[in-house]
């Protein structure tokens, strides 16, 4: 009995568009009080293109749907590509922060609790790390 209608976003979008920029100019034409004769040019000016617009609709949703699109995925993929980007320089310059301060504790504070002599088994461990951290205190 009923049967399903499908609409293309592109009508839509289309009218929706000339008529929010109508609305939009008769609403800043009339704030004054009065409509001048050059408002109403502009007024007829817009309905005109809107017309000549529709004459040539059907070549402008073919350029629309094959390369706006084109151009939406690709700014998408870019998106995507920095979004993953950023994010992983932040996780290497937090992995890099982290292992400066853990390198900075092991100098600083552990140094002096790692056993020393030859039948330690951390005896040979100051000599793995840099000599800045081996200096004696």
């Amino acid at each position: 009995m009923w049967q399903v209608l499908h609409i293309a976003p592109y009508p839509i979008m289309r009218d929706t568009f000339f008529y929010l920029v109508s609305i939009v100019m008769l609403f800043v034409f009339i704030l004054d009080g009065k409509v001048e004769w050059w408002e109403g040019m502009l007024l007829m000016l817009g309905y005109f293109a809107y017309a000549g617009y529709m004459t040539q609709s059907g070549k402008v949703s073919i350029y629309l749907y094959t390369y706006i699109y084109i151009y939406i995925y690709i700014y998408i993929c870019i998106y995507i590509f920095l979004y993953l980007y950023i994010y992983i320089y932040i996780y290497i310059y937090i992995y890099v922060f982290i292992y400066i301060c853990a390198y900075t504790y092991i100098c600083t504070c552990m140094y002096t609790f790692i056993p020393s002599g030859p039948n330690s088994l951390l005896g040979s461990l100051p000599l793995l790390l840099p000599q800045s951290c081996t200096r004696a205190r």
